[in-house]
């Protein structure tokens, strides 16, 4: 791997987490939250709200 990239993982498998069980992944929030300054932003003039909300999942 370059020098200026990294690999971050959770655990040894992605959670799949359940709203409905509270389990809302809180590993995932709090890196989330660690990395929101670096977050893609999709700035396409189609991007629709669903879209926003589901590449803020973790954040909001």
């Amino acid at each position: 791997m370059e020098s200026e990239r990294a690999v971050i993982t959770l655990g040894r498998w992605p959670g799949a987490g359940d709203t409905e069980q509270g389990d809302t992944l809180p590993a995932y929030r709090e890196l989330a939250r660690v990395l929101g300054q670096w977050l893609y932003q999709n700035t396409a003039p189609r991007t629709s709200e669903e879209t926003c909300r589901w590449e803020r999942r973790f954040l909001d």
